[in-house]
């Protein structure tokens, strides 16, 4: 006898159900072994660093500034986003200028790349072709002048 639809699902309920079960037997016996190591090590949960169910990262190191905005005073490590007045001075070709003495020989020696000037960024946007109609030449002589037209002209 060939199984229903129906069949094949009461069979995937029955095996769900049975699997929710495996797993909570074997999450009892994982939470129990990792209690009594714990327990043998003296830890506690602050001790393992965990933050919302996920490991905590150590908090970053602090990065020496390589660049100064000598107008501002502002200053940049050389990461992430780069600043409005780096970006100025990049595409003026003076980033070398802003490099705080003492800072990293690497970002004294790595050659910067001018940014494209703006009118280079702008996008040309090609305009649709617009077709125009065919003019047909017409194989007949063009139409005389009727006799409304020939007494207007007088």
């Amino acid at each position: 006898m060939v199984k229903s639809y129906q069949d094949y699902q009461k069979e995937i309920a029955e095996l769900q159900k049975k699997a929710e079960e495996a797993r909570r037997a074997e999450l009892t016996g994982a939470i129990a072994q990792i209690k009594s190591l714990m327990a043998q090590f003296n830890l506690s949960v602050k001790d393992l660093k965990l933050k919302d169910g996920k490991v905590s990262r150590a908090p970053g190191k602090a990065v020496a500034a390589k660049y100064r905005d000598p107008i501002t005073g502002e200053t940049w490590s050389g990461r992430g986003r780069s600043p409005a007045w780096v970006i100025k001075a990049k595409a003026e070709n003076k980033l070398d200028a802003l490099i705080i003495s003492g800072a990293s020989s690497v970002a004294a020696k790595a050659p910067i790349k001018a940014a494209p000037k703006k009118s280079a960024l702008k996008k040309t946007v090609a305009k649709p072709a617009v077709k125009k109609p065919a003019q047909r030449k017409s194989a007949t002589k063009p139409a005389e002048p009727t006799a409304a037209t020939a007494t207007t002209k007088e």
